[in-house]
């Protein structure tokens, strides 16, 4: 179903104990605080391995002062090192830029920067560190990485609720793996997916996947969320002007519930 996917993971937060939300490949902290509005007492992890933005969301006194949590690791499959390709040197990135620094070589971008990053699988790191936390979301943007992501949740998946990941129909970086693989890697790990933003002729979006363990207690709940995310999507492509109006507060309530 193509639908709002923000809507849709928001959902899990809106309505589910979530005590934690992690941002991976965070860019500047924007989502996470978004979350920590959603679900103030949870713990909210961000991961940047841009050095330029991770320097930058270190002097943020707004992730300080809701108390995001930043680490400058690329989260991968394996606690190691790794080659990051930094699309733009220059501490004044645009910000259409500052996101799409990757794990993974882009031919668009020929002039990126090599850079030696650490990276953690997210199960170590989490057992590590965090290891009380039982009700887990992921937030996923690394620009082609996302399969490797996913493969380094194996040892706590049981914990993870709903994962919202940007990915792609065909590669669009070197080494990407496919939608229809990463379906396959989180079929195998028990989630399913619940709904995407793109039709296949756009080739990339994101998608959100939900753990079968909450799936098969949501019965009808389920797809209430995905109409709601649908109505969602709707709004925002065909009546842009409902968001400047006096009631999108009210339609934003409502698709909370």
């Amino acid at each position: 179903m193509i639908v709002n996917t923000r809507t849709l993971f928001k959902s899990i937060l809106w309505n589910y104990p979530i005590d934690c939300v992690c941002d991976i490949g965070s860019r500047d902290g924007e989502e996470s605080i978004v979350f920590r509005n959603i679900i103030p007492k949870a713990e909210i992890i961000a991961f940047e391995a841009n050095y330029i933005n991770y320097k930058q969301m270190l002097t943020n006194d707004l992730l300080a002062e809701k108390k995001i949590k930043v680490y400058p690791f690329a989260i991968s499959n394996s606690n190691s090192v790794a080659n990051f390709n930094i699309v733009d040197p220059d501490d004044n990135q645009a910000i259409e830029i500052k996101g799409s620094s990757s794990l993974k070589d882009n031919p668009g971008f020929p002039n990126s920067k090599k850079i030696i990053v650490e990276t953690r699988r997210l199960d170590d790191f989490i057992n590590n560190l965090y290891s009380n936390l039982s009700n887990i979301c992921l937030w996923i943007d690394v620009e082609g990485a996302e399969y490797e992501v996913i493969q380094g949740i194996q040892n706590i998946k049981q914990n993870i609720l709903a994962i919202h990941v940007e990915t792609a129909v065909l590669p669009q970086r070197v080494g990407q793996q496919t939608l229809n693989e990463l379906d396959e890697l989180c079929a195998n790990y028990g989630f399913k997916r619940v709904g995407k933003s793109f039709r296949d002729s756009e080739q990339w979006g994101d998608v959100v996947y939900f753990n079968n363990t909450i799936i098969d207690g949501m019965k009808m709940r389920l797809l209430y969320f995905q109409i709601k995310s649908y109505i969602s999507r709707l709004i925002i492509i065909y009546f842009p002007f409902i968001r400047n109006s006096k009631y999108y507060m009210g339609i934003k309530k409502l698709l909370k519930t």
